[in-house]
């Protein structure tokens, strides 16, 4: 029995090789066609995935040039950004890690155009190596095929080698110290770099991990030679020497990281053309140092030092206003593109309807022309043809005259004058020739131009049909003239609805802020947000957003026939 079970066993073992080696031989001879599927089921997952990685990050395409420039556009590290996505926790009332952030801070930074060679410096924790790993990455990136995550109008350029010396790679084992490690991987940058036409260079704490004066004379002078080879190269560092090295230099330039002094946190905010302070002794104060032990910590690094320290300080709070500034002067411009761009459409419709009317008028006048002759041609044959008497010629000539009196065009109907509008002292109105708002301080019904209006400093004379726009005093006794110039050129140039359809979040969300502040400075009482209704992403981050803005009051979705769940209604606060 058992030799029987045997002897089946064996003979199903050798029906399979049987089977397995006939389906092998048919399929073998297509061989090379499966072969060349297989690498293309291959090419296919990999644009796969770089097309999911690239949705992921919100990233773009850079665009690359062989000239080294490099310019980065609001750019953010990937291995961030997916922590802080994996970060999130997924109960909306689970405990959130307040000192987790909320975004992951964007890089603006450039070189290779004006400089080559750039510094940055600044307080520990602030990003330096951040930045210097963005870079890095990105442009490998890049030159892989992979879009980066940065906005649009980002430049790459193409290297044939990147460089990087970060961290401390000091071990027992290699019997290397902080500073013979970093010394050792320079020295094989230099040897490649130095038979290389494009090359780019990353080194975190240059000269650092030896004697500061030593540290310091050896970075200036690998800066000099990196920059002697026209090398794009980014190094970190605390040297203050290093610093007022770099702004005597025509190819360098500082930069720094932006720190919070108050807060003490760092913003990781990269300021291109400021240099940083490390500001190591108001750390140590805020941190609960005794105020004697930084005294005498002063007393050594001297006054010279801690003004240049303070100057730094000040330079950044000016730089701060600046970019406020800039962004205020950034908004102002765009509405007042927008009001350009309203009014130029306005005028080109204005003159199509001009060409239409006058096309119209010409055809007409032919029409009536032509009638006329055929009129005329018709009276000439009938007189001929009655020999003239008296009586066809008298009724030629009524027949010239009617036809005379339908060419004359009828006379334009008087329009009626507008309503006169009801101004009282204390109103407010608007002039219309100045095109802006001015209080009524005086109505003198006996003058001609009876009303007495203040526009800023300047007082005028003006009648009824001169202004439009009455604010009541009850209404407007705690509006300005000012407020009411920007309530009336923003409800010109501001519609009751904001489509954002087709854009990323973040895109959405600077939109919808700025667009919900120029509303309210408008004075509508309510808005339709275009949303969609998609994967529910975009509506997600809306309504977010006017939960926490103060100016809304509520909001809700439309009614089904209006947009339902992909239309957003937004009802401001009186």
């Amino acid at each position: 029995m058992n030799n029987e079970l045997h002897e089946a066993a064996e003979a199903e073992h050798r029906e399979i090789l049987r089977i397995l080696l006939t389906l092998t031989d048919h399929v073998r001879i297509y061989l090379n066609e499966l072969e060349a599927s297989l690498d293309l089921l291959a090419e296919f997952d990999f644009l796969n995935a770089k097309a999911r990685f690239s949705l992921a990050l919100n990233a773009v395409e850079p665009k690359l040039n062989t000239r080294g420039n490099v310019k980065l556009i609001e750019a953010r590290h990937p291995l961030l950004e997916f922590h802080l996505q994996n970060e999130q926790p997924p109960d909306p009332e689970a405990e959130v890690d307040v000192d987790l952030p909320k975004r992951v801070v964007p890089t603006n930074i450039h070189i290779g155009k004006t400089f080559k060679t750039l510094i940055i410096t600044g307080p520990n924790t602030g990003g330096k190596t951040v930045v210097l790993k963005t870079v890095g990455l990105l442009v490998l990136m890049a030159q892989s095929g992979l879009h980066i995550p940065a906005e649009h109008g980002s430049k790459i350029a193409i290297f044939d080698h990147v460089f990087a010396d970060i961290g401390d790679d000091q071990g027992i084992e290699q019997s290397l110290s902080t500073f013979s490690s970093h010394i050792t991987k320079i020295a094989g940058m230099l040897k490649t770099v130095e038979t290389s036409s494009q090359s780019l260079v990353l080194l975190d704490e240059i000269g650092a991990g030896t004697d500061p004066s030593e540290g310091t004379a050896l970075g200036m002078a690998l800066l000099d030679w990196l920059g002697e080879r026209h090398v794009n190269t980014i190094v970190t560092t605390h040297y203050g020497a290093l610093k007022a090295y770099a702004h005597t230099q025509q190819i360098m330039e500082n930069a720094s990281m932006e720190f919070d002094w108050t807060t003490l946190r760092p913003t990781y905010r990269l300021q291109v053309g400021i240099p940083g302070s490390s500001n190591a002794i108001k750390i140590a104060s805020q941190l609960g140092i005794p105020s004697e032990i930084l005294d005498e910590a002063q007393t050594h690094i001297g006054n010279n030092a801690v003004a240049v320290e303070d100057l730094l300080l000040e330079l950044q709070e000016k730089q701060d206003k600046l970019d406020t500034d800039q962004s205020l002067l950034q908004d102002k411009i765009r509405d007042a593109d927008a009001a350009y761009q309203k009014h130029t459409k306005l005028a080109q419709n204005l003159e199509t309807e001009q060409q239409a009317l006058k096309q119209q008028a010409e055809n007409e006048a032919r029409e009536i022309v032509a009638g006329a002759r055929r009129t005329v041609e018709n009276l000439v044959a009938d007189i001929r043809k009655k020999q003239a008497s008296k009586e066809s010629i008298q009724k030629a000539f009524s027949k010239i005259e009617t036809a005379k009196k339908a060419l004359r065009p009828e006379p334009p109907k008087k329009q009626p004058d507008p309503p006169k509008v009801e101004v009282n002292v204390g109103d407010k109105v608007r002039v219309k020739k100045l095109n802006r708002f001015g209080e009524v301080i005086a109505v003198k019904s006996q003058r001609k131009t009876p009303l007495q209006i203040l526009v800023g400093n300047m007082q005028m004379q003006a009648d009824y049909h001169d202004v439009d726009s009455v604010h009541p005093k009850q209404k407007s006794s705690h509006l300005s003239t000012s407020v009411l110039d920007i309530q009336y050129s923003k409800a010109n140039a501001i519609a009751d609805e904001l489509n954002l359809h087709g854009m990323f979040v973040k895109e959405a969300l600077d939109i919808t802020i700025k667009y919900l502040d120029d509303a309210v400075l408008a004075g509508l009482p309510s808005v339709r947000i275009l949303h969609g209704k998609g994967t529910g992403a975009l509506r997600k981050a809306v309504h977010e957003e006017l939960r926490e803005n103060t100016l809304v009051s509520n909001y809700q979705f439309a009614p089904f026939d209006q947009g339902g769940e992909g239309v957003t209604v937004v009802t401001f606060k009186e």
